[in-house]
């Protein structure tokens, strides 16, 4: 069943740049797990999250910047504090995850 989980995540347009690098698929549940909490993460606080394949911290940047200009992530201001930038997923790939974890019953933990 994993592997096909990961099958359907790497098939979905929407999800599919996530698997593009060794630590997107742990951005992509990072992201759904801080928007969950309504965590107030910038890209540092993210980067700083980042367990698996960690990577240099500019080209962590740069791979947020291909996946906000893409639509898989949006940047935006925090309501919290204007000078921070908020990661979320984009309300697109926000909707495929959740399509594939219900097609696999896959809830968060």
């Amino acid at each position: 069943m994993e592997l096909e989980f990961l099958l359907a995540l790497n098939k979905n347009i929407h999800l599919k740049p996530f698997l593009d690098k060794p630590y997107g698929l742990n951005l992509l549940f990072l992201l759904d797990t801080l928007e969950n909490e309504e965590s107030d993460n910038g890209i540092e606080d993210t980067f700083d999250k980042i367990l698996i394949s960690k990577p240099k911290k500019l080209a962590f940047v740069q791979y947020s910047t291909h996946l906000a200009k893409i639509d898989a992530i949006t940047v935006n201001s925090s309501p919290i504090k204007k000078s921070k930038k908020n990661m979320r997923l984009s309300k697109k790939s926000k909707k495929a995850l959740i399509s594939v974890r219900k097609k696999f019953n896959v809830k968060l933990i």
